[in-house]
């Protein structure tokens, strides 16, 4: 007779709306508890798994980017170590210094000098320079 009266009043339905949703809430939540508690090993290693495969793609990705810059920046060194050589070469050059070819030549050309003077030495009679 009393659940009668309660069911009639003003609210009460809405109440009890609340109270069922307030309770399978809980229970959902219940659910979601448990499941993760038996499940939650699983997730976590498929989680771990996804991990490592985007570190790697990451690791992988940074990797082609930094190659890639190093060899940028080793062809502009390039480049401005010979634009370096050359602008000291002109240098070099306006003040009248004989540059390295200029040097080697120069170095070949006494070197054949004096093997010439040897070879002359040892053919004349005596062995011994002619002096004038």
């Amino acid at each position: 007779m009393v659940t009668k009266t309660i069911k009639n009043l003003p609210g009460v339905s809405f109440a009890n709306a609340v109270q069922e949703s307030y309770q399978r809430i809980w229970l959902a939540g219940l659910g979601a508890f448990f499941k993760a508690r038996d499940e939650g090993v699983k997730v976590f290693e498929s989680l771990v798994k996804e991990g490592e495969a985007a570190q790697a793609k990451t690791t992988e990705r940074a990797g082609k980017i930094i190659a890639a810059a190093s060899r940028r920046r080793r062809a502009e060194q390039d480049r401005f170590e010979e634009a370096f050589q050359n602008r000291i070469a002109l240098s070099i050059s306006r003040l009248g210094v004989a540059s390295k070819l200029e040097y080697d030549a120069v170095s070949r050309n006494v070197n054949d000098l004096a093997a010439a003077l040897k070879r002359l030495a040892a053919e004349r009679p005596g062995g011994t320079p002619a002096t004038e």
